[in-house]
């Protein structure tokens, strides 16, 4: 039997790593928590006999035994306060292959809201080793635009790779603020994730942030969606520290292969699987991420997808080419009519308030709560962009 000791104020913490970690590696299960004086004292035994599933059983059970509330000064608590989605627009979430020095110094001087260095399927499986190197050395000498947000995307955890990907970007002295993971389809790849990244970013300031983006393009990911988003906002909540869950991107290709369907213009093959994904990633306070458009040739046919994209409530547009920038951050920013009229009907609302009614006359239109809500959303997205 071996004992971890943990000071005082940092228990909690230590604990929620600890429990963190017991599905993956041969880890401990907690098995008694003792106090003497300032310390908590852990005690454990080895799980290396048991399979994923029960590791994952025993971490559930073992952080159920971490949780303890603050009675008293000397006391703790497991209450820990949500994370606040940082405002970080990604209208326009462009894909970079990582390979390519070239084409990555000339992503650096493009005025765009999300640059994806990307490992996975944009680069070729012989050139996969190259990208991580590139992309590594990419972040402390590549200087981007200021507002820029610098993604990473790693390759998929049944890859074999990631593991690899995520401890040579850490090296980085300006380590990524963004990663995303692709072809998640179960709560337990969030777990590895937010555990590994947990390790690799001790150290770093306070201040040092990790926005966590997943890819879901597959039958299962959509099935399992609302579950991955629990398991990613529960733990991200629990260690209450630099992970913070981020977006939600649908990868089309990958999915209509996966059932059988081909692309049409009309995109109705993936209506479904698009209209869940906005539904729970709103239902986490994610951003909600559509699609690739394809064909570079037909702007028109781009314009409707980002329109389309826009009203079913996707917050931002993978995009594959530079020339794509400007239709899709100016299809996902509200318009200056959308402004307008969001700000005259919350002037008419608040100023109606007092007078307790619940629903109001606007522009021959009746408006009651769920339309307030809809102009509030409008301004708070022109708020967080800068318009």
């Amino acid at each position: 039997m071996e004992t971890a000791c943990f000071s005082d104020e940092n228990v909690e913490m230590a604990a929620s790593k600890l429990a963190l970690y017991l599905y993956l590696n041969p880890c401990p299960t907690i098995l008694k928590r003792t106090f003497r004086g300032s310390t908590v004292n852990f005690s454990f035994c080895s799980l290396n006999s048991l399979s994923s599933f029960e590791r994952r059983e025993q971490s559930s059970l073992c952080l159920n035994k971490c949780k303890v509330r603050r009675s008293s000064k000397r006391g703790f608590s497991s209450d820990a306060q949500p994370v606040t989605l940082l405002p970080r627009p990604r209208r326009a979430f462009l894909y970079v292959p990582g390979d390519n020095e070239n084409m990555i110094a000339k992503a650096s001087g493009l005025n765009v809201d999300s640059i994806c260095l990307d490992m996975e399927d944009g680069v070729a499986e012989s050139s996969k080793d190259k990208a991580r190197e590139t992309i590594t050395r990419a972040l402390d000498s590549v200087k981007f635009q200021n507002k820029v947000d610098v993604c990473v995307r790693i390759n998929s955890i049944e890859s074999k790779r990631a593991e690899k990907d995520l401890e040579a970007v850490f090296t980085a002295e300006n380590a990524p603020k963004s990663i995303c993971l692709p072809k998640v389809e179960k709560p337990v790849e969030v777990d590895w994730l937010l555990n590994k990244i947990y390790g690799l970013a001790m150290g770093r300031p306070s201040s040092y942030k990790v926005h966590i983006l997943l890819v879901c393009e597959t039958p299962l990911a959509i099935l399992n969606l609302d579950k991955i988003c629990t398991e990613m906002s529960e733990l991200s909540t629990v260690l209450n520290c630099n992970l913070v869950p981020d977006s939600i991107i649908f990868g089309s290709d990958d999915y209509c292969a996966a059932i059988g369907a081909t692309r049409s213009e009309s995109a109705i093959e993936v209506l479904y699987a698009r209209q869940k994904l906005v539904m729970v990633s709103k239902m986490f306070n994610l951003q909600a991420i559509d699609m690739v458009y394809n064909n570079l040739t037909n702007e028109e046919g781009f314009i409707t997808n980002c329109m389309q994209g826009k009203g079913m409530g996707f917050n931002g547009k993978q995009i594959i080419n530079p020339k794509q920038i400007e239709v899709a951050q100016k299809c996902f920013s509200p318009s200056e009519e959308e402004i307008t009229w969001a700000s005259e009907l919350i002037a008419e609302w608040e100023a109606k308030a007092q007078e307790g009614v619940g629903a109001i006359l606007f522009k021959g239109r009746m408006i009651d709560m769920p339309l307030v809500n809809q102009a509030r959303n409008i301004l708070r997205v022109k708020e967080k962009m800068g318009l």
